[in-house]
């Protein structure tokens, strides 16, 4: 223990007996600082003496202090000085708790310090350390008392989990049991499975290996007359149409499947947008797929499948099977529609399959799949997962013994391998076809979505236009459209309309031209502006309506509402409505006939709306 001095007024009696309660003199008063001159004279725990205290102002209990008034306070940290910023250095000891007395309670203070003596200054010294010994020995007690309880209640809980542990155990070597009676049962099998493949062999060599050639069927010649035709052949007992619909879908269908576009069929729910798809691929000879878009899709996994790591396995959607099934029968077209596409984001699950399906049509001379190459392929999975997979096959079938189920993943590989490559072409007999409606439920369609689409809209039904008596479809249908026909045979008048669309002498292309400056490429904007997509658009839209010898001006009235108003979009001003109310004139009184669903009618309706902002086709 540290010997104290017998100065009365040592800092460290003062610490330990009264907590630096003094009193003093208020010298020198600021709005921000009081200095205090003490009553007697104190000695630091440095062995300095000190006769001036300071304090802030804020730190006063009363309101109002005047210089020379007495003051009693406290002493932050006593015994030490403050720390003095302008000198960067230790300071005058600091004040706290300031409060103004009479100069009677402050003498009687003072006096009462003198009056100590060191002894009995000793005594009360030796009895408070005795509180602070008594203190820790307490505290020694409740420390243990408390670590004794802790101890106790981790090993309670430790016996607990141990318990749980044991039944675990148990369990688990139970499961144990189970699974190799499984594997002794399968082993059993196995045995039996070998003796069969033992009694089938000498008839398994007989059997083709592959057959998926065997229903490719022969490039037909190609049917004439078929845009006359199709409208009466499309009616059924169960579905009809209008020409104008009719039409419209048998250019956008044949476009799509030249260009690699999307057609969309937009309208109300059940006014036969799934039906003309349906009906259409059973006229023309080819297979047909409705795929049922949910919500919930939001990458491209959801529309074509996932490589299952912990199986070694690939697990297609009802997509990509109808996109497997279709080069099975490279001649025959295949429509695929993707049912309801908006209910989720299409840029989010078919952003790929928009772009590979454009792309794949640029391959005009091969019927050859795989000449497009993985570029222009759809990605599966990663292609290191098939090279990993393939060096397992090898590695496996350079073993001279392997067990059961070595065996058998052996087989499962080769199997997925044999059906399954890190990237599917897309089939260029393959049609691309989407339902939507538009509604507070769907999503938008994108410009770039809208750019590569050809758009139909449904009227609402209209019971009263219902046909009282309809053609039998199975007398007079169509023969089978051979793909590669068709692509010859489109590719042809392509480039014919081609030439005449480039070197201006295409009267009707010359009037789109005229429309975009006006319209869509001026200072006031109706809508998306048309790219060189659309030029190219246009010039197989044009082929194909001369090979189905339909009119050319009700080709270009088609070519409008599905490429060409789907665009507008615009916010309406002086300017933007007088142009628009000037478009719309010319429109209604060239193109009205091709204006089943009225859209014109509708657009101008968005347009004198005055609690409308904007006029939209898809609003």
């Amino acid at each position: 223990m540290t010997e104290l001095n017998q100065d009365p007024f040592d800092a460290r009696w003062l610490n330990c007996l009264y907590g630096g309660k003094l009193a003093g003199r208020a010298k020198v008063v600021t709005d921000v600082f009081i200095f205090i001159e003490p009553l007697l004279e104190i000695t630091l725990q440095d062995g300095s003496k000190t006769r001036k205290f300071f304090g802030l102002k804020r730190n006063c209990k009363t309101a109002s202090i005047a210089k020379d008034d007495f003051v009693i306070f406290e002493w932050q940290r006593v015994g030490e000085r403050s720390y003095d910023r302008k000198r960067d250095g230790e300071g005058d000891p600091e004040a706290i708790e300031i409060e103004v007395t009479s100069k009677e309670v402050a003498e009687e203070l003072t006096k009462k310090f003198k009056g100590l003596l060191p002894s009995e200054l000793r005594e009360i010294w030796i009895k408070h350390l005795k509180r602070i010994v008594d203190r820790e020995n307490s505290l020694d007690s409740l420390i243990e008392e408390e670590a004794t309880n802790r101890t106790k209640n981790i090993k309670t809980e430790y016996d607990r989990k141990f318990q749980e542990l044991s039944k675990s155990e148990e369990y688990i070597y139970e499961e144990m049991g189970r699974i190799d009676q499984s594997l002794q049962k399968s082993e059993q099998r196995e045995l039996k499975i070998k003796e069969l493949f033992k009694e089938i062999e000498p008839y398994r060599l007989a059997v083709p290996v592959k057959i998926e050639n065997l229903s490719v069927s022969e490039a037909l010649p190609l049917p004439e007359k078929v845009g006359t035709k199709w409208h009466s052949q499309l009616q059924t007992g169960d579905f009809c149409v209008s020409r104008n619909i009719a039409n419209s879908f048998l250019l956008s269908m044949l476009s799509g499947f030249y260009s690699g576009g999307i057609v969309l069929l937009n309208g109300s729910v059940g006014v036969g947008k799934t039906s003309i798809v349906k009906h259409s691929a059973k006229l023309i000879g080819g297979s047909c797929a409705i795929i049922p878009v949910r919500p919930a899709w939001i990458e491209p996994a959801d529309l074509l499948g996932f490589f299952d790591p912990i199986h070694e396995i690939f697990r297609p959607t009802s997509f990509l099977t109808a996109l497997k099934n279709a080069e099975t029968d490279r001649e025959r077209l295949n429509l695929i529609c993707l049912d309801e596409l908006n209910l989720a984001k299409i840029e989010n699950y078919a952003s790929d399959l928009l772009s590979k399906l454009e792309y794949s049509r640029e391959i005009r001379e091969s019927d050859d799949l795989d000449g497009a190459g993985d570029a222009n392929s759809l990605l599966l999975f990663s292609g290191d997962i098939e090279t990993e997979l393939w060096q397992v096959v090898k590695y496996l079938e350079e073993q001279q013994s392997l067990e059961s189920n070595q065996k058998a993943r052996q087989q499962r590989l080769q199997m997925f391998l044999q059906k399954w490559r890190s990237h599917q072409p897309v089939p260029q007999n393959m049609i691309l076809l989407g339902t939507l409606n538009s509604d507070e439920t769907t999503y938008d369609l994108s410009p770039k979505v809208i750019d590569r689409s050809y758009t139909i809209t449904y009227p609402i039904a209209d019971f009263n236009q219902l046909p009282k008596q309809v053609t039998n479809q199975v007398a007079n249908q169509i023969n089978s459209i051979s793909s590669s026909k068709l692509r010859q045979v489109l590719h042809d008048g392509y480039k014919k309309n081609w030439d005449l669309v480039v070197n201006g002498k295409s009267q009707d292309w010359v009037k789109i031209q005229q429309w975009q400056s006006s319209y869509f490429a001026g200072v006031a904007e109706l809508g998306t502006p048309l790219g060189y997509r659309t030029m190219k658009d246009y010039a197989v839209f044009c082929a194909i309506a001369d090979w189905l010898e339909l009119n050319p001006k009700e080709a270009f009235g088609h070519f409008l509402f599905t490429k060409i108003l789907p665009r507008i979009k615009f916010f309406k001003d002086n300017q933007t409505n007088g142009l628009f109310q000037e478009w719309l004139k010319e429109l209604k009184q060239n193109y009205k006939t091709y204006d089943p669903a009225n859209i014109l009618d509708r657009l101008e309706r968005q347009l004198n709306d005055e609690r409308r902002q904007i006029v939209r086709y898809w609003g």
